[in-house]
């Protein structure tokens, strides 16, 4: 809906929800999405992406909305594929006018229809490969706002298991019992910096994991040493030092790693399902360029006349990130990817 609304017995266990607000996607405007809710509401659901765009009003409706909702996952129920979605802005806005134009001007169509969209036959959609689920998150953040579907520290399950590393609701806990230093992994969603009296440098960090969002500290070797990593919507691992001074609680961060390099140490590898060979040409190319890692890479083949599976470990290790998990399960003819 334009607002938020109530969404009572969603999801696989029926429990009540919200529907988040079209018009609190960042630049699409309330009056575009109280266009868009009105026209179906007036004429049934958008079947697919051609009827959603052959009943769009072009004057009310730009090609940088569409992107937005595009990024925003709005199209999800038309078409889950975002990057085509996004791809395909300009042609569907093309689309829209020709068939507001075919309405305007009451033509009837080859088949004998007044209706302007079916006059016009939809183009294909642009060739655009689904984006990689951080890639994915990057996009909604960037339209939403935060991210909402997921966090991008779900792609790192093994690294967020250890015992050694706490979320941010634990941190809090822990801290109000007295523990003072932790093992925390988060996502920078912004950074200002700033010089002390003494014009040493120092910075705030906002950043966030699945339970909240937070806000530490880095001053001086810590901060000059971790600049590189301090982009926003890049995942780090630190080490907080918790300080509490009365009512007031900072949190001071040190040994700042990029995830990625962390999450190598912890993986032991991961099982690629094959149903035939096909893709080996295009596992090797992909594992040949991340060769450089601790991981192992275990191939399962069905060999479906002969009823069994044979597993084969490949030699040397592999640098297992979530990037090079995601492009193996992109990969056509692989079944599945799982951690070992």
């Amino acid at each position: 809906d334009v607002t938020f609304t109530v969404a009572h017995g969603v999801g696989d266990e029926g429990a009540d929800g919200i529907h988040y607000a079209l018009a609190a996607v960042k630049n699409v405007g309330r009056e575009a999405m109280a266009a868009v809710v009105a026209e179906r509401r007036a004429n049934g659901p958008y079947k697919d992406v051609w009827d959603f765009a052959g009943r769009l009003d072009p004057r009310q409706v730009n090609k940088r909305q569409v992107e937005n909702l595009a990024r925003a996952g709005a199209f999800d129920g038309l078409n889950p594929n975002r990057a085509q979605m996004l791809a395909a802005a300009e042609i569907m806005l093309r689309f829209a006018g020709h068939a507001a134009a075919e309405r305007d001007s009451a033509q009837v169509s080859l088949f004998g229809g007044e209706d302007g969209a079916a006059a016009v036959p939809p183009p294909p959609l642009p060739m655009a490969a689904e984006w990689l689920q951080l890639e994915k998150l990057a996009n909604e953040a960037q339209a939403v706002g935060f991210y909402l579907s997921a966090h991008p520290l779900e792609s790192y399950p093994a690294l967020l298991a250890r015992k050694s590393m706490v979320n941010y609701a634990e941190l809090e806990n822990r801290a109000d019992q007295g523990g003072k230093q932790f093992r925390i992994a988060a996502t920078i969603e912004e950074m200002s910096e700033r010089k002390s009296a003494k014009g040493n440098p120092y910075a705030f960090l906002r950043v966030s994991d699945q339970t909240g969002i937070f806000e530490v500290t880095l001053f001086g070797d810590d901060l000059a040493a971790s600049r590189a990593l301090m982009v926003k919507g890049n995942s780090i691992v630190m080490t907080v030092d918790v300080r509490d001074d009365g009512d007031r609680r900072r949190m001071i961060a040190s040994q700042i790693v990029d995830i990625d390099q962390a999450s190598q140490t912890v993986a032991a590898g991961i099982r690629v399902f094959l149903k035939d060979p096909g893709p080996l040409d295009n596992l090797y190319n992909l594992l040949h360029d991340h060769n450089q890692g601790r991981g192992q890479v275990t191939l399962l083949l069905e060999l479906t006349t002969m009823g069994r599976e044979v597993e084969v470990a490949l030699p040397g290790g592999f640098a297992i990130t979530p990037q090079v998990r995601g492009a193996l399960k992109a990969i056509p003819g692989v079944m599945d990817v799982h951690d070992m």
